[in-house]
């Protein structure tokens, strides 16, 4: 299994080798050299180039039957760039120099045996020194072991205590939520599960292991999806008439325009001339 994988993942590392140089490789054109007979030269021309046509589409075939989704090999083994499956290949050559053709599934076995093992003469020592011990280093290493067992069990209580808490501050979280959601008359019904999730229900990146960043980018990827898909929501309702532009008003957005009287009459025209420049060179004190 680990051979497979190691070979799999070569051809993905020489594939990525070949796609990052695919830019900086240039073709050499090649020209014939002049002959005094342009009818002999035109039709050896012609079959050079359809053999090299066909050539370079056997070659295409090739090349993209051997193609491998690099992005999908960095996701899945938690890789930052094509640039790491190199390093990555070499742990896994390197490993695979010290098992050399062992099996290494057979290698898991033997440890986990070895590990029982282990314990088992890790209990006979115990046994051991107990027949060794007085009355009481008996009662004092009893006493140890029940106070250790005492709080390993008021741990596992105190672990599910606060887990069942949790689950149940996550149910009456999903329960008002959805009960808002359920109120509102306004929210499309095409609405109510895109809504929900956006708000925390049922909504995966509330378990996600925030350290695991393999697992961190897939939740991002689904979630830019499910926004998208959303978006195509709210047009198919658009152009099932579903939905409305609104309205916008033309009218100027600004302070009202006030509006003054004008004078009735040429008297009351230099009265209002009079108070204006009187108001303009009266001192102020």
């Amino acid at each position: 299994m680990l051979f497979d994988l190691l070979n799999f993942l070569i051809k993905v590392d020489d594939q990525t080798q070949v796609d990052l140089n695919e830019d900086d490789d240039t073709t050499d054109d090649k020209t014939d050299d002049e002959s005094d007979d342009d009818t002999e030269d035109d039709d050896t021309s012609s079959d050079e180039a359809d053999e090299d046509e066909d050539e370079d589409k056997d070659k295409d075939k090739d090349d993209e039957s051997g193609k491998f989704d690099v992005q999908e090999i960095l996701d899945e083994y938690d890789l930052e760039s094509p640039a790491d499956i190199k390093d990555f290949i070499a742990n896994l050559a390197d490993l695979k120099g010290k098992i050399g053709d062992r099996d290494f599934d057979e290698l898991v076995k033997k440890a986990e045996t070895l590990e029982t093992y282990q314990q088992h003469w890790a209990k006979q020592e115990r046994e051991k020194k107990k027949d060794g011990e007085t009355p009481e280093e008996t009662i004092s290493r009893l006493e140890t072991e029940l106070s250790d067992s005492h709080d390993e069990k008021t741990k596992i209580v105190d672990q599910k205590k606060a887990s069942e808490a949790a689950e149940k501050a996550l149910d009456n979280f999903n329960d008002i939520v959805s009960s808002v959601i359920q109120a509102d008359k306004s929210i499309a019904k095409e609405y109510v599960p895109y809504i929900s999730e956006f708000l925390g229900i049922d909504n995966p990146i509330n378990e996600v292991d925030i350290e695991n960043r393999a697992d961190v980018r897939k939740i991002a990827k689904n979630g830019i999806k499910k926004l998208q898909a959303f978006e195509q929501v709210i047009i198919k309702r658009y152009r099932d008439g579903k939905i409305k532009i609104p309205k916008i008003s033309t009218a100027k957005i600004g302070s009202p325009e006030i509006k003054t009287k004008g004078p009735k009459n040429l008297k009351e025209a230099r009265k209002i001339m009079h108070q204006s420049l009187s108001a303009l060179f009266t001192k102020k004190e």
